[in-house]
């Protein structure tokens, strides 16, 4: 995500020249755009249309959230997150800065006792309590207020502020994101001492890092300890058996030892584990059913797998009794080379669930709608869909909407009669849709279709009759719907982009695929899978790779998920070689210096929440040039590209820090 921020040397400079920009304003004269951005100019637009008093901070217009059930839910959400807001403040306050978080709704969600220092009137406890209002319409311009907006983490200095109030400090503010992604809040550190507007920024990302870490943390254990409440209740019908990391017994329930005819009078941990080992757990595919005979009686196992608190693989196995006429054979893998949920690879519980769903439905003849970023496997899940699906002999026909003019559409989808515009074959053709006769229709970026199209479409899904273009003859159809987008289709009918009943149309299963950044898990089984499919169509790689090569692309944000990330694979790969091991070095610049930069905040991270404040910044700032050298060799002209510094500047911080270019750690 861009990152925008002030950075100048002489500051005392800056500092004038957003006051004389911002003079010229309140005077309704032209602002240079080069010293005050476009962003932060419309920001004192809109203060301006509110009729914010720029010289004034007036405690009276604040609004709040009077009481504790006036206050939205998504924001009453926030309040259970203060023990960590309290730890983020706490560091804050100690590295001199004030903190300040608030919702969606910029109302202020938790602030630190000391925030009345900024102020150039000492009113604080008049202005800002739980639930005030930090927003344009009533403080003006503010960095959280602009952050909201651009979506991006933004820095403001002295009358870059709209109000006077905030003339003498400075801010950075940052959104900060829950773990589906959504935005949940705005975090915000200031200062009244201009000499720690380079420090802010640093401090803002360790700040940030440290709420994702405790909202992740938090994810595991609530996913952790639904499954358990879910699966093992002994007043099911069905037997549970719990296993850890090792595939040791530690829970079982009664009806457990009942199915499987087990003696309570014996060891019952060693009698379940020699059952167990009938199953032969390492080919036990996720959620998949075995059947076996015990005591006369026809078990069905069923094997789920998560991730425990360790990150060590726990397992659940649900055991059921079933009828003779129950038991069917284990499903059987494709041995025509046909795409299906085989060929997914992945362990991640997000895609396992994907997977599973996917199998799930492929049974029935409903329509699908994927949904997923770019690169997540769209077209892939729709093959194995449609090659697990009783349609498997027929045709799956792929059309990406958006790859297609516009006015092209209609006619590759529906087809036309000869003649039926200049250019048409004399014998006409088939469309998509009647190619696809007895099988699967995927229609990949589907919010791409014209909306012309899309009342067609929608008019042929109901009556399952089409018509050419040009045509008048009505032929029936008989197809299966896989839809996929990459983008919210019902905000796109709300923007009028998209047809709402043709969205319920399509979208009876909603399959959504997680992006590669969700699946960290799934970094290094891809990473095997993608060099060992390298390895066999040539002699290139010898398939080794060091410790750091891995590191580095579980903590790339993979914009374009699976399909980025083979391509860099393969590039590392003929980079590499067929002597040594792929190598930090192989890696493109953009990734090589992400890893850099969330190694080193993970650092400081380390250094904070251990309460090591002093020096932080100057421990945090060795750390990225020590980390920079070692990926560059010492290579000085490299180095100094990657810190977006010169040489001159390079040498001289290695002159005052020697300890630098000692290779043994800091």
């Amino acid at each position: 995500m861009k990152k925008t921020y002030t950075t100048e040397r002489n500051i005392s400079k800056k500092l004038f020249e957003y006051k004389e920009e911002w003079n010229k304003f309140m005077r309704d004269e032209t602002v240079d755009t080069e010293i005050i951005p476009e962003y932060i100019l419309k920001s004192w637009k809109i203060s301006k249309e509110y009729g914010v008093n720029p010289n004034v901070l007036k405690n009276n217009s604040i609004i709040y959230y009077g009481k504790k059930n006036q206050i939205p839910e998504e924001s009453r959400q926030l309040i259970k997150y203060q023990v960590i807001l309290k730890e983020l403040a706490d560091i804050a306050e100690e590295n001199g800065f004030n903190f300040l978080f608030v919702d969606t709704n910029l109302k202020a969600i938790y602030f630190d006792s000391e925030l009345h220092n900024l102020f150039q009137k000492p009113q604080i406890d008049e202005v800002l309590f739980m639930g005030s209002d930090c927003s344009e319409k009533i403080i003006g311009t503010s960095s959280m207020s602009v952050a909201l907006r651009e979506n991006r983490s933004v820095q403001l200095i002295a009358a870059q502020h709209y109000n006077q109030e905030f003339h003498n400090t400075h801010c950075s503010a940052s959104p900060i994101y829950s773990e589906d992604g959504s935005k949940i809040g705005v975090l915000n550190l200031s200062s009244n001492n201009m000499s720690k507007i380079y420090e802010s920024r640093i401090l803002l990302d360790v700040l940030i890092e440290i709420f994702r870490i405790r909202l992740k943390e938090e994810k595991t254990l609530l996913r952790k300890n639904v499954l358990l409440i879910n699966q093992l209740e002994n007043e099911s019908e069905d037997g549970y058996i719990m296993l850890d990391g090792n595939e040791d017994v530690v829970y079982y329930n009664k009806n457990a030892i009942k199915l499987l005819n087990i003696s309570e009078n014996g060891n019952l941990k060693s009698s379940l584990s020699q059952n167990i080992d009938k199953l032969k757990l390492n080919d036990f595919k996720y959620s998949q059913e075995q059947y076996i005979q015990i005591a006369g009686n026809n078990v069905k196992f069923k094997l789920i797998e998560f991730y425990g608190f360790e990150e060590n693989t726990e397992k659940i196995i649900v055991i059921s009794k079933v009828d003779k006429n129950q038991v069917t054979l284990k499903p059987k893998e494709s041995e025509d080379g046909l795409l299906n949920f085989t060929n997914i690879v992945g362990k991640s519980i997000d895609i396992r669930e994907a997977k599973n769903l996917g199998i799930q439905i492929a049974k029935t003849d409903l329509p699908i709608l994927i949904f997923g970023e770019t690169g997540t496997g769209k077209e892939m899940f729709a093959q194995s869909i449609h090659n697990s699906s009783n349609r498997r002999e027929g045709p799956f026909v792929p059309i990406n909407c958006g790859a297609i003019p516009l006015e092209l559409v209609e006619s590759e989808l529906f087809g036309y009669e000869s003649g039926a515009f200049t250019g048409a074959l004399r014998t006409g053709k088939k469309g998509k849709i009647e190619v696809a006769e007895g099988g699967t229709l995927f229609l990949d970026e589907i919010e791409s279709m014209p909306m012309s199209v899309q009342i067609k479409l929608l008019r042929a899904l109901s009556s399952r009759k089409i018509v050419k273009v040009g045509g008048t003859k009505s032929i029936s159809i008989d197809i299966r719907i896989v839809s996929a987008t990459k983008k919210d289709l019902l905000k796109e009918a709300d923007k009028d982009n998209f047809r709402e009943d043709l969205y319920y149309r399509i979208s009876t299963f909603i399959l959504k695929l997680p992006p590669l950044r969700e699946r960290t898990d799934d970094i290094e089984i891809l990473l095997n899978h993608f060099i060992e499919e390298y390895r066999q169509r040539s002699n290139y790689c010898t398939g080794r790779y060091s410790k750091e090569f891995l590191e580095a692309l579980k903590k790339y944000y993979w914009r374009g998920n699976v399909r980025e990330f083979k391509n860099v694979i393969q590039r590392a790969v003929v980079l590499a070689g067929d002597k040594g091991k792929i190598d930090i070095d192989h890696l493109p610049d953009n990734i090589r210096s992400s890893y850099i930069y969330k190694n080193t905040k993970e650092k400081l991270v380390e250094i904070l929440s251990e309460k090591k404040y002093s020096n932080a910044l100057k421990i945090g700032e060795e750390i990225i040039i020590k980390d920079v050298l070692n990926t560059t060799d010492y290579n000085i002209n490299q180095s100094a590209k990657l810190l977006g510094i010169t040489r001159s500047t390079l040498y001289k911080k290695i002159q005052k820090n020697p300890c630098l270019i000692n290779k043994k750690e800091l």
